[in-house]
Formats: C-alpha cells, structure tokens, sequence
C-alpha cells in the first residue's frame, strides 16, 4: 500500500483537477518505496510467518544431559530482524507451541525481541537437530509506533449479506462520511481496511452506491466470508510518514516537467534515487539506514 491517498495528496498541494490523477498515484507509489527503501522498514502491517535460528544459551550446559532441566531464564531471548507489533502463534523447534513468553521493549512498538518466561519451555532445535531457522513467529508485523491505536473506527459496518469469501464490492452505508477520528471522507482509494482478522485494501469508492472496490486477503490475511453489520475499520499510517510521503511527491510533482534534481542510481536494484532530498522530508524520516 502506499502511505498517503491520493485524496490526502490534492487536498494538501489544493489540485482540484483530474487530468494528474495517474501520474500522482505513480508519484505516491514512488515515494513510499522511497521512504521503505530509505528507512529499512516497512509502516503497514502485514501477517506473515518467519523462521529464526535458535538462540544461543547464557550459559553452558556441561555436564547436563536432560536438556529439559534448563529453565527458560537460562535462555537467551529470541531477537527479530523484523519490526513484529503481535505474535498470533510461536512454534519452537520441535513445532510445540510455546505460550509462556512476553515480547519487548514492553512498553513501545513495534517490538524486537521475544523472551522465554522463567520456567516455560527452552528453545529447542528442529527433530534433526538442526538449530538454523526452527523457531517460526506468526503475526503482524510492520512498524507503528502506536500500533493499538492504528487502526480506527470507520462508524460504519459491512452491509452485504453476507459478505462472500470471493466478494470484491463492499457495501457500506455512508462511503464519503467522516471517520471516528474526524478523517473524511471514511473511505479512500488506496487505504487498507480491517473487517474482522481480514484486511482489504480499497481501490475504488462509489459514494453515489456506497460501495467500495477491494482486494481481498491483502497482506498475508485470508479471504473469509464476513456477516452483515460487521465493524470496518481503517489502518492509519503514522503521521509522520504520511507527511514524509505527500511533501516527497509534491516535490517530484514540481520537478516533472524540468527533471533537474540529482539523481543517483542503485546498481543491482534498478532504482533511481533522487540525493537532493527536501531538508524537512529528512527531519522527519531521520537518517538513512546503512545495509552492509
């Protein structure tokens, strides 16, 4: 998905016209890689599965033959390479289910570690004994930093009925009204919404038919049929995102006819980057992660 609308974007640069339309998504587009490209991150969520190496103990077990004697604060905590905001299932190596952990930092999102609680399982290696990528982590991730808040309340439900696994036109009963956090309209092309553990990303809004246009079982979720009057709500990018994105395509926007900013171009990843990136889009994205 991209981090701002293409609505968000007119209303902020004032472009009543329609003509720019499809350029202005490509810009959108652009800039959102961008940013993911410039931050090492991606800020919508997703559910997936990943694999990770088991973690190595904080202390030696000579001597010890029956591992099941270590307890779980002799164990190392699980560290993510991933921004993971919850865990849904944790598989240990041997595919048991390991309920007695807790993620941090404890108090922030999104989170970067998982540790065992004390006395709950050790981190077992697969039944081959093999230690690389055995422990599997299901659930969302992506980076927000207030993530139990991200995703609001769009007062209003799903009003098909029902709502078939292999729908893609979801009625509604007031498209173009406003959200619970005063965002109008509710419903935008290009936002991701949640209708129970589903999410769906809008791609066209009729607000004559109040309808709204969507891929279903976007970003790792599964299509599922969904009952009358179920609540819909909307994923909220982080604010500043949002502004690092229209403030990146406002500047594209003004260059497009003289193309004279520098550019520099990504061997390998066939990506043209402009370097004379507007000072506040960088205030506000901070610096740029380095991949070794």
């Amino acid at each position: 998905m991209n981090y701002a609308t293409l609505t968000e974007f007119k209303r902020y640069a004032n472009i009543p016209e329609t003509s720019d339309d499809a350029l202005l998504t490509d810009f959108l587009d652009w800039s959102s890689r961008f940013i993911e490209q410039w931050k090492g991150r991606r800020f919508d969520v997703r559910l997936e599965t990943r694999l990770y190496d088991r973690p190595l103990r904080k202390r030696g077990t000579f001597g010890i033959f029956d591992s099941s004697l270590l307890v779980g604060g002799s164990w190392l905590p699980l560290r993510l390479r991933n921004d993971l905001l919850a865990v849904t299932e944790l598989l240990n190596g041997d595919g048991t289910e390991i309920t007695d952990f807790v993620l941090e930092p404890g108090n922030e999102f999104p989170k970067n570690r998982i540790r065992l609680q004390n006395g709950a399982d050790f981190w077992s290696a697969d039944n081959d004994g093999n230690d690389e990528q055995c422990i599997s982590v299901s659930g969302w991730w992506g980076y927000h930093d207030r993530y139990p808040e991200s995703f609001v309340d769009s007062l209003d439900n799903v009003q098909n009925d029902p709502l078939s696994a292999v729908g893609t036109s979801v009625s509604v009963s007031d498209a173009d009204s406003v959200a619970a956090d005063l965002h109008e309209p509710r419903f935008q092309v290009g936002q991701m919404i949640k209708v129970e553990d589903e999410l769906m990303l809008i791609t066209a809004v009729d607000a004559t038919l109040n309808t709204l246009a969507v891929v279903r079982g976007y970003n790792g979720t599964t299509a599922i049929e969904h009952l009358q009057d179920v609540r819909i709500r909307i994923y909220r990018v982080m604010s500043t995102i949002v502004t690092a994105c229209v403030r990146l395509v406002k500047w594209r926007y003004s260059q497009k006819d003289s193309d004279v900013f520098d550019k520099t171009y990504i061997v390998g990843q066939g990506t043209t980057i402009p370097t004379a990136v507007p000072y506040d889009v960088i205030a506000v994205l901070g610096a740029r992660k380095v991949t070794l």
